[in-house]
């Protein structure tokens, strides 16, 4: 449900407007603008006051339906070579997800030695690159002017006149 997240508060829609542009954003996260800024986040159009913006009804009543029906858990990884057991390595070189007895057949040999096998648990812990140094929020905006991906706070608060498009 990503792309159903505001782009500027990274969480799902809250009273969705959409804007002349066609960009739909939480009407909260549009009203913390300053009146001198009533500029789309991701495109920078201008529109005028937030409070006379429409709001997307067919989001909203899709949003509302949507917290009745449960979403299924994420699957755990299979293994890439055997396709029957649960992953329990990623090797970095080889670029695949392996079982226990698949990861040691596919690197016994000396030119595997250098490859970085990481158990899937500890790459699950790792640096979370996807996050704003910053602000710790996720990086779900490309600044076009700058070339670097950004966070809503960062689009508000450092890059308010850039063109930027949402990447998720």
């Amino acid at each position: 449900m990503e792309n159903l997240d505001c782009a500027v508060c990274l969480e799902q829609l809250k009273s969705p407007v959409v804007i002349p542009c066609g960009h739909t954003f939480c009407r909260a996260c549009l009203s913390q603008l300053k009146p001198t800024q009533y500029r789309c986040p991701l495109c920078q159009h201008p529109f005028e006051s937030p409070d006379t913006l429409p709001s997307n009804w067919v989001l909203l009543k899709w949003l509302q339906d949507s917290k009745t029906t449960p979403t299924p858990p994420k699957p755990d990884p299979q293994c890439e070579e055997c396709e029957h057991k649960v992953a329990l390595f990623w090797c970095e070189k080889c670029e695949l997800h392996a079982c226990e007895p698949c990861d040691k057949s596919l690197h016994s040999g000396k030119a595997s030695s250098q490859h970085r096998r990481v158990p899937l648990k500890e790459k699950q812990r790792g640096p979370d690159l996807t996050k704003c140094a910053s602000h710790l929020e996720e990086r779900k905006i490309y600044c076009l002017d700058c070339q670097k991906l950004i966070c809503g706070v960062c689009i508000l608060d450092e890059h308010p006149q850039h063109r930027a498009m949402s990447v998720w």
